[in-house]
């Protein structure tokens, strides 16, 4: 088997690949479309945040809403037995209590400086200042009632 090779053989330069796509122009429509779907996209995108993020505030906004309302339920519950007892307290005070001590507020401290149980139930300063509040309502609706 003989070889033959020719005498003159031209190589040629590899073509240069072409692009199967073509290439976007900027005025083409298909580039138009590719930007309005971008920003579509980009909008649904900022939109579901912004809706996810005031949900979580909504929620989170709530949780602290309803903890705070179990604190003022509970301080509401410990104020109401206090005060259930410390009234408790006057009603048994008031049947032992000389009626003479009840217009004037001087007597009514000397009363309840008197009383060891009372003492320790109701302080010197907020006794005070009740009689006092009551002494000035008092008055305030003695001079206001006609004569």
């Amino acid at each position: 088997m003989t070889l033959v090779i020719p005498a003159a053989v031209t190589v040629r330069p590899p073509e240069p690949m072409r692009n199967p796509l073509p290439t976007l122009r900027l005025g083409s429509l298909k580039f138009r479309l590719m930007l309005a779907s971008v920003a579509l996209i980009l909008v649904s995108v900022a939109l579901t945040v912004h809706f996810t993020l005031r949900e979580v505030r909504r929620g989170t906004e709530r949780i602290v809403l309803e903890s705070r309302e179990d604190d003022a339920r509970r301080l509401a519950a410990i104020v109401s037995r206090r005060l259930i007892g410390l009234q408790r307290a006057l009603r048994a005070a008031a049947t032992t209590m000389p009626r003479a001590a009840l217009d004037e507020a001087p007597l009514a401290i000397e009363y309840l400086e008197a009383n060891a149980v009372l003492r320790t139930m109701f302080s010197r300063s907020s006794w005070s200042r009740s009689m006092a509040a009551s002494s000035r309502s008092r008055t305030a609706t003695a001079c206001a009632a006609p004569r």
